[in-house]
């Protein structure tokens, strides 16, 4: 899964609280082939009147219950991607950022009726059986979050998608200029490629632009997962200097850019 999860469920849940999407293609298209997927309380969590997901629950419990809120007022639903150093976004308080970052994604749910606040979701994902029939199991832990910092988008889908486009441009040219690409010939014309296959099943509420934006933010993500795990052709410190900056600017701006294709209202 090249998605992070937070994003595709950010994507459906968004559907869901529109009245546009229903829980059960939501459902197929979040767990795919994981076990179903669970929603348990973190601790001193107490759930909000609005969305009493029983304890335990599963993610269905809380989609059809985030569907009757979104008939009663506009829900916002945004992912978030924090990294180490880079928590923009995340809502307090501290418990909640610590395991964001942990994860490296979270789901917020906002605007709730009666308000009720703001909810976080923090999945943990595990692994189970043997090597060739490896099972997952998610969990989707729930915290109180405090009210969302600053606007509901960091940006646009425009702005998200202009600063993206810059980001990759210049990290292309600033690699191939270091010859770093050579380590991997695939790396940077994979980072000018376009994904080749159908990906994992979207909601009707992202528009043309929110679709092509996260399906090459999907690929330059995989793309920086390579990179992150291997240190290519890197010789002296100021190559490795500079190739880490590169590296971190573009994963700001695909964060960003998948943020704004899959977030309500975006």
């Amino acid at each position: 899964m090249t998605i992070p999860r937070s994003a595709l469920l950010a994507a459906w849940a968004g559907a869901v609280a529109a009245g546009r999407a229903r829980v059960g293609d939501a459902l197929e298209a979040v767990a795919g082939d994981d076990e179903p997927h669970e929603v348990q309380p973190a601790p001193g969590f107490v759930a909000p009147p609005s969305l009493p997901v029983p304890d335990p629950g599963y993610l269905s419990d809380l989609l059809v219950l985030l569907g009757a809120a979104g008939e009663r007022s506009p829900v916002t639903v945004r992912c978030v991607l924090p990294v180490p150093g880079d928590v923009l976004g995340v809502p307090g308080p501290g418990d909640l950022q610590a395991a964001a970052v942990t994860a490296g994604e979270c789901v917020v749910l906002a605007g709730l009726p009666d308000g009720d606040g703001s909810l976080a979701l923090v999945p943990e994902v595990e692994e189970f059986g043997p090597a060739d029939d490896v099972g997952v199991h998610v969990r989707w832990q729930a915290h109180r979050a405090e009210p969302l910092p600053g606007t509901p988008l960091a940006s646009s889908v425009a702005e998200a998608d202009m600063a993206f486009r810059l980001a990759l441009a210049e990290a292309t040219t600033a690699l191939e200029g270091l010859d770093l690409s050579s380590w991997r010939p695939d790396a940077t014309a994979g980072l000018r490629g376009r994904r080749d296959d159908d990906g994992q099943p979207l909601p009707p509420t992202l528009g043309p632009r929110s679709l092509r934006l996260l399906t090459r933010a999907e690929r330059v993500l995989a793309i920086l997962a390579v990179a992150e795990a291997d240190h290519g052709g890197v010789v002296t410190g100021w190559e490795a200097g500079r190739r880490s900056e590169q590296l971190t600017a573009l994963s700001r701006a695909t964060r960003a850019a998948v943020v704004a294709a899959v977030s309500l209202p975006g």
